[in-house]
This record gives structure tokens, sequence and C-alpha cells, in this order.
């Protein structure tokens, strides 16, 4: 509801420019957006406080009863004369799901009236108005359309479409000026005024100099201006804004007439900037204008024969100046009277289908399916009309099937909004939906999806190449799920949690096993991608060992497909360890301290992998188990192989070789080959490296073990790039990133894409380097890879250097700092190459610079 809520009253989604997982980390992080300024003055804040709790990113921060929303809602009923709205300006373009690209941001338009869209209803008098204007364009002399009606009948509306459709068409320019009493400090004639004079080309800047000029430009006497203007055209003119509907400027400046010089400024600065142009002058809320402000200054447009402006005035029924205004101005043909009368039920059903209609892809399929299901924009339409939300009233100076539209006395609320939603989609998805509901409406709002028929679609079939999946994936992420101490998961969802209770015990079984199945599904053979989710699940049944299990695929394989952090992955790790204390499963205790050491060793922490490798060691020692000893070995064997103490790893590698070989793992013992022979490549013996590299990749081959086969032939590469072979290496290096790029391996293709950098700048190709650089960097942001970040940021400056961008290798070194771990060999010998290029050696400051930054990175190591 605080979607659609948002669009009514914006026009637009908030954050619609944003998607995917950059839109997802935002509601993690931030709150939720704060609504526009409103041009209704006093409900603004509790409207903006009401739709950040709608729109909070916690659902244990939204409102968990449509009773309250309802309750907040009807205070903000607008009394006569005065409507709730949100005015943003109008932007470009947006991409999103849920958004038609050609279609850009909609209008604004008002709560609880209703105010009609300017398209809804309101062909004829659209039509009638560019009729006035498109004869000001041709040069019949100035017009004047008066939009009269009842307040929040869609005048203001009108009127910004008539304006907005001139100048989009480039036949006039539009000015804008507001006498309602809720704008905002330097509206109405005042602020035109200043508008005017900047755009009439005038230099003056200060008061003392501005008196002088605008009393030459309008022509009246000195008498009385010195007393107006200096506090008109100050920079902070808000204490003379009208605090009333009908109070007079002059009246409270003490000066008599001010008023008239104030319209007589205004009108000589539209002459003087109109020049040969025509204007449409959209005057809003004219009935709170002065005499002198409206119809004075309309009289003046009129009787100008140079000017060619349509005015575009809106009158509202009953207050102000509507008594006089329309006797008071000269009877012609110059002059028309439009009344904005009430919607008819059609009139307000179109708009409402049309207004909802924007949260859809694309407005086709839901008009073509509306008769066959109650789709979301049919099925809200309907609930809003028939009084379930709101209440439709015959009114008295409209049409006998007018209606206005108010909160309904008799609306019974749901238990909750998502309720309401997920009731729409279980018609649609059928049996599919007892899978989803209640908490994927939950999860699609915070992912900033809204439930269409073609997401609904997508979910039913989880087509994994539309982008709605993502929002099935967010529904599950939405849900916070906490550890309570005695080894519970606590779903904090409260809709989640009271319809399982609800549901009773065996029902919410099933509910939690579909859960579970969809999120395999779902996985697309990237194990881990909602391991944690599964876990959680797999937990609520009593089932810890297939929760260790999902827990365990969520750190081993989170950087698989999809763009997951490292950081999802230590959280899954850390929660095995706690469930494994829990239950009393030493060997899973160590299983889960042994992926934290891995990880943090991925993430470049050493001395944090150390330590939760030590603790998995300590608790082997009471436990022993073949397996996880022989892995425990192997990533102590690659910790000290990165720091140089190469017989240390030999030595850890061969070990882990004979516990594998015991523990009957022919996928471990590949592993430990492969680590041999990296040793061996280390040592220049980069036959034998070929060799094992070779034997290694048939044999992941025989397992079908994709991420075997890529390390494999990874060593294969590395051992032609020892050799100085760049040829060969750059080619087996692309053979893998390919691999890696297509199978969405985030980690792996960062990695390629680092050697392939130190291989360009080997052969003299540094634009290339800069390439690779770039991709390499978006990546290891989005899955925050500290220490590859920390990589490119070294070796970026020299790459720089030698592709001759002098000015920009400067300021890279400016800004580049010594990483906190420990910067891989590769660097070093990537600046060293990228230095030696000739045309790094054509700028001796500059070369002499990157030699002194590789002093500093070599003397960190």
């Amino acid at each position: 509801f605080g979607l659609v809520l948002w669009e009514l009253l914006c026009g637009s989604l908030p954050d619609a420019d944003l998607q995917g997982v950059s839109l997802l980390m935002r509601r993690r992080a931030d709150p939720a957006p704060l609504l526009p300024e409103s041009a209704g003055g006093k409900h603004h804040a509790i409207l903006s406080t009401l739709l950040q709790r709608l729109l909070s990113a916690s659902p244990g921060d939204r409102p968990h009863s449509a009773v309250h929303v309802r309750r907040t809602l009807e205070t903000l009923a607008p009394s006569p004369g005065e409507a709730t709205w949100v005015d943003p300006r109008r932007g470009p373009a947006v991409r999103h799901p849920s958004f038609n690209l050609e279609r850009g941001r909609a209008g604004a338009y008002p709560l609880l009236a209703l105010e009609p869209g300017p398209l809804v209803g309101r062909a004829d008098l659209l039509q009638a108005a560019m009729h006035d204007v498109n004869a000001v364009v041709s040069g019949l002399g100035s017009r004047v359309v008066l939009l009269t009606g009842g307040s929040g009948m869609g005048k203001s509306s009108v009127a910004r479409e008539i304006a907005f459709s001139a100048e989009e068409q480039g036949t006039a320019r539009a000015w804008t000026v507001s006498f309602s009493s809720g704008s905002a400090p330097g509206g109405g004639l005042v602020g035109a005024i200043e508008d005017l004079l900047r755009v009439a080309g005038s230099d003056v800047d200060a008061i003392e100099q501005r008196v002088p000029y605008l009393s030459l430009l309008a022509g009246f006497d000195g008498d009385g201006l010195e007393q107006i203007l200096p506090a008109l055209l100050r920079p902070d003119p808000a204490p003379f804004i009208r605090p009333g509907n009908a109070a007079d400027s002059g009246s409270e400046l003490g000066s008599i007439g001010s008023a008239h010089m104030v319209a007589g400024v205004f009108h000589e600065m539209l002459r003087r900037a109109a020049g040969n142009d025509a204007i449409v002058l959209m005057l809003d809320d004219l009935q709170f204008a002065t005499h002198a402000e409206g119809v004075d200054l309309v009289r003046r447009i009129i009787d100008e024969p140079t000017l060619s402006v349509c005015v575009i005035a809106t009158v509202t029924t009953g207050q102000g100046l509507f008594e006089t205004i329309e006797t008071l101005l000269p009877a012609s043909d110059r002059v028309r009277i439009l009344p904005v009368l009430d919607l008819s039920t059609d009139d307000v059903r179109s708009y409402l289908e049309q207004r909802l209609g924007h949260l859809a892809d694309d407005l086709e399929p839901v008009t073509r399916a509306a008769g066959t299901y109650p789709l979301m924009v049919r099925g809200l339409a309907d609930l809003l009309l028939d009084g379930h939300l709101l209440d439709l009233r015959p009114t008295d100076d409209g049409p006998e099937n007018g209606a206005q539209i108010r909160l309904s006395p008799s609306f019974v609320a749901p238990e909750s909004w998502d309720e309401l939603f997920a009731s729409q989609f279980a018609h649609l998805a059928g049996s599919v939906a007892e899978a989803l509901v209640p908490d994927l409406v939950c999860g699609l709002a915070f992912a900033r999806v809204p439930l269409t028929p073609m997401v609904m679609r997508a979910l039913i079939n989880m087509d994994p190449d539309r982008p709605w999946e993502r929002a099935l994936a967010a529904a599950e992420r939405a849900r916070i799920i906490e550890r309570s101490p005695g080894g519970r998961w606590t779903f904090t969802c409260n809709a989640v949690r009271d319809w399982l209770v609800i549901s009773g015990e065996e029902r919410a079984q099933t509910w939690h096993w579909r859960w579970i199945k969809t999120l395999v599904a779902l996985e697309e053979g990237g194990r881990g991608r909602f391991g944690i989710e599964r876990a959680a699940h797999a937990e609520s049944c009593g089932d810890h060992q297939l929760a260790l299990s999902a827990l365990g695929d969520a750190a081993t394989w989170a950087l698989g497909p999809g763009q997951l952090s490292l950081e999802r992955a230590l959280l899954a790790a850390r929660q095995a360890q706690t469930l494994a204390q829990v239950i009393g499963d030493t060997i899973q205790q160590a299983r889960a301290h042994r992926l934290r050491s891995a990880l943090l060793r991925q993430a470049g922490h050493r001395e944090g992998a150390v330590a939760a490798l030590f603790e998995a060691t300590v608790l082997l020692k009471a436990s022993p188990d073949p397996f996880e000893q022989a892995a425990c070995q192997l990533v102590g064997a690659w910790l000290d192989a990165d720091i140089g103490q190469l017989d240390a790893a030999r030595i850890g590698f061969e070990a882990a070789h004979r516990n594998f070989t015991v523990a009957g793992s022919v996928d471990g013992e590949f592993w430990a080959q492969l680590g041999l022979g990296h040793l061996a490549s280390r040592a220049g013996q980069h036959a034998v490296a070929r060799s094992m590299a070779q034997i290694c990749e048939d044999g992941f081959g025989t397992l079908n073990a994709g991420r075997g086969t890529f390390a494999a032939r990874l060593l294969r590469a590395r051992a032609a790039d020892a050799a100085k072979d760049f040829v060969t290496a750059d080619r087996r290096y692309l053979r893998i990133q390919e691999l890696a790029d297509g199978r969405r391996w985030l980690l792996e293709a960062t990695l390629v894409r680092i050697a392939r950098i130190r291989v360009a700048l080997e052969q003299q190709r540094p634009d290339a380097a800069l390439t690779l650089i770039a991709q390499a960097r978006g990546v290891a942001e989005n899955v925050r890879l500290c220490r590859l970040r920390e990589w490119l940021d070294c070796v970026h400056p020299a790459a720089l250097a030698a592709a001759g961008q002098g000015r920009e290798a400067r300021l890279a070194l400016k800004k580049a700092e010594i990483p906190n771990t420990q910067l891989r060999p590769s660097a070093i010998a990537s600046l060293v190459a990228g230095a030696r290029h000739e045309r790094t050696l054509s700028d001796p400051p500059l070369a002499g610079a990157i030699g002194k930054w590789i002093s500093r990175l070599q003397a960190q190591r």
C-alpha cells in the first residue's frame, strides 16, 4: 500500500531510477525516502511519517494493521478549499522493471480527493483550452481561460498539463504563479517578478540599484515605490507573503496602492521578458490574489496589443475573488470560462486503473486479462469503488452520476495490508500461492517491485531470465532472521509469525518445506545462493542437519551465481558454528571455523584466517575426522604459500593429500595436487606444474566438478605466464574468463582479469589493461572484495602512465594508499611492467613518482 500511495501522490515510484542489487542494498542500509515538499501545508509531516513507515525496509517498523493506516488517513481528510498533495518536478524517463520508459514520471495528485489525472475525463476541456493557446501562438492576441470548480476537481493538474504540453511542443514558454496560502516563500507575483527580472537580462543585484531601475521600467511615480520594492525584492521575502487567504500585501506594508504597483511591475517585466515569444501564464488559485494582483493584472494583459500571452487561471468556487472575478473581467471572445465538474464513476474507475496501471510494465496485459482474472490493478480499483476502502457519494453541484471519493465509515480493514495484496495473488496463483503467502508481498515491497501481473507470472513460472526473479529472493532476505539463545530461528515479520501460529504445526511444516523446495529451484546450481534462508526454514522444521548443510553451502558457494558478498558467506559460517555448538556437533563446529578461515583468507584478513583455523584444529584434536583434518591442512598450506613459506606449504599439501586418501575423497586429492602444482610453478618447474594441472583437469572433468576444472585450467595458464609465454597465457586466461563469466563466478572472474592485467602490461598493451581494471573494479566493489580492490588501486597509476594519461596517473598516485593487508606479488610485477613502458619513461618526473610508489609497496611487504 505504501507503494500505491506514494505513486498516487508523486506520480512515480520511490528511487525508481535504481535497479536490482543497488536498490536492495540501499533499502537495507538507508531509511525510506522522504516525501517531497507538499503544497498542502499542515498535513505534510503526518503523511510523510506514514509513508516512511509503510515503505520501511524493516517489517517490524511497518504498520501491522490497516486500521492504524485508515485512521491516519482519515485525519488528513481535506476541509473545504484545502487538499494535501505532493508536487514534484517533472523528471526524465527512468528505467525500472515496472515503469514504461517512454512514459517518464507522471504528474502529482492530491490525497483523498483523488484529483483526476489530466487526461482522464478531461479531453474536451483540454481541447478547448489548447484552442486558445494555439490562437495566441498564431498571433491573434492574448487570451484568458478560467478553470473554475470545487476544491480537488483537478483544475491545477489540467492547467499544468496545458502549460507543459505547449512548452513541450516548443510553441510557447510556460510561467507559473501560485497564489495559494500554502505557497513557498517567494511565491505569488513577488517571486515571479524576481524570476522575470532575471530573464529580462538585468545584471542589477543590489536592492538600492534595483529600485530606480524598476521605477523607470514600470513608468510609475517614485512615490511609494521605495517603501515596497526593497522589501519585495530582498533575498527572503517570506515575512511579506500573505499569511491568510485574502490579506493585501499593500496593507501589510502600510503603503496604499502597493499591490497595484506589484501588478504593474509584473506586467511590464512580463512584456520585457516575452519579446516576440508566446507565453502560457498559469495563475494557480487566483481566488486568493488581491483585486489588483488578479483582475487588474489580467486586464492589463488583455489590453496590451503587443503581448502574446495565454492566461490559464484556476479559480475555486465560493472562495476569495470567485464571486467578483467573472463579472469584473471584460465580456469578450478573448475570455473563456471552463467549469471543471466532478467526474462520473466510470471516469473515476478509468482514472484509478490508469494511475495504478503505472505500476505495471505494460497496461495491455492488464486490460486484456481483466475480464478473466481479478488482477492487481482491476482488483484495487474494484475495492476502491465498491466501498471496501473508499466511498463514492453524489455531489450537489455535479452531474447526477458525479461523485466525491472519501474514506468509507463502514470500511472493514484486513488484518494487514500484506493480507490484502496476498489475497489478490492467491486468486491468480492458485495452489502455488500457499508456498509464497504471506511474506511474499513483504519482500516485494522491500525490493520496491510492485505486485503486477507480469511479476506474478514470473514468480509462478520461476523464470530466471525475468528481472522479477530478484523479487522472490528479496522476499526471503526482507525477513530479518534472528537467532535466539535457545537455538530457534525467529521470524521477525509479525505477519509470518502470526500466520504460522494460527495455521497450526502441520501446515507450518508444509509451508517451510515448500519454501525450501522453491529456494532450491531458484538457486540454479549455485547451492549457496539462498542457503541462509533455506537453513532458517529447515531449523523451523527441526531438521538441524539440513540447516547445517544449507549454511555450509552458503559459506562455500556464496560467490557463485548472483551478486553476493563475502560478508554473507561469513554470516552463514558464523550461524553454522552457533547452531553446531547448540546441538553439540564438534565436527560441524570445526567445519564452520575452517570455512571462516578460507573466507577470511579470500578477503585478505590473514590474522583472522589463522585464528579461525586454529579453533578448527583444536576441535579436531578432541574429535578426529580425516576429511576435516585434510581440509584444514589444505587451508593452512595455502596460508603458508601466501607468505612465501614454500617448504611448510609443501608439507601441508602432502599431508592433506594423504588424509583425503584415507577419507576416500578423490576430489580432495586433486585439490591437494593443485596446491603442489602451484608450488612447482613458483619454484620455476613450469613443465611439472603444467603436467600436474593437466592431470587434475582430467580428474575434475571426470567428477564433473566445475570449480576444480576452473582451478586446474587457471594453474596451466599461470604456468605459461610464469614461463614468460604471455601469448599462450593470455589465450588461456581469456578462455577461463569466459567460463567464469558464463557461470557468473564473480570471484574467479575478477581473479582472472587481474592476471590478464599484468599480462597486458607485460605485452605493452596498457589500453587493454585499463579496460580490464574497470571491469574488475566494478565486480570487486559490488561484492566487497577489499583485497582485490586494493590491488587494483595500487596498479592503476602505472597503467594510466603507460597509456599516456599522465595527469590521471598523478591524480591516482595522490589518492593511492598503502593497503592494510598484504599485497599480492603480482601487483608489484604489474607496477614494474607499467613503469618500464616507453610512455612512462618519456615523463621522468612521473616515472620517478611511480618508482617511489613501488618502493613504498615493497617496503610494506
